[in-house]
C-alpha cells in the first residue's frame, strides 16, 4: 500500500508504524461493520466486502483511496495507495481468489501506482483447483 520502508528510512520506524495505524483507523471507518479488515504483510491491507459485487467493490475501492490521500500528517507526508480488486467466484479456492486479488494490486502498482486495477479474470473449477497456475 505504502512506500514503509521509505517513510521508516526518512522518519523512524516509529513515524511508519504511526502512519500504518492511523490508516488502519480510516480504513476502519471507511468499511461498512459487515466488512472485515486486516493488515496482509508488512504494508499492504485486505478488505473482504461482503455480499458486494464488483461494482460495489469499485465504489468502496475508490472510497479507500480518497480517504487514503486525503489523510493529513506532519512532515508534509503525503500517502498514495494502490489497489486490487477481484470477485470472488463460486467453486473458487479461497488461495485463487486471493491470488487473482493481488495479481491485480501488482498491475495497479505496475502501472503507476495511486490507482484501482479490477481483475477480470473468471475463475473456472479447473483453475480454482491450481491457484495462480502454480
Amino acid at each position: 500500500m505504502i512506500k514503509a520502508k521509505r517513510i521508516n528510512d526518512q522518519y523512524g520506524h516509529n513515524v511508519g508504524d504511526i502512519i500504518l495505524s492511523t490508516v488502519a483507523g480510516k480504513l476502519q471507518n471507511a468499511i461498512r461493520r459487515t466488512d472485515s479488515l486486516a493488515r496482509w504483510g508488512g504494508e499492504e491491507f485486505v478488505i473482504l466486502a461482503v455480499d458486494s459485487d464488483i461494482h460495489q467493490a469499485l465504489l468502496l475501492a475508490e472510497k479507500i483511496r480518497e480517504t487514503v490521500r486525503e489523510i493529513p500528517f506532519e512532515n508534509k507526508i503525503t500517502l498514495t495507495v494502490s489497489i486490487g480488486v477481484a470477485e470472488y467466484q463460486p467453486d473458487e479456492t479461497f488461495d485463487h481468489f486471493c491470488c487473482r486479488a493481488d495479481a491485480a494490486l501488482y498491475r495497479a502498482k505496475d502501472e503507476g501506482r495511486n490507482r484501482i486495477v479490477i481483475d477480470t479474470q473468471a475463475a473456472s473449477i479447473e483453475n480454482a483447483l491450481n491457484p495462480c497456475g502454480e
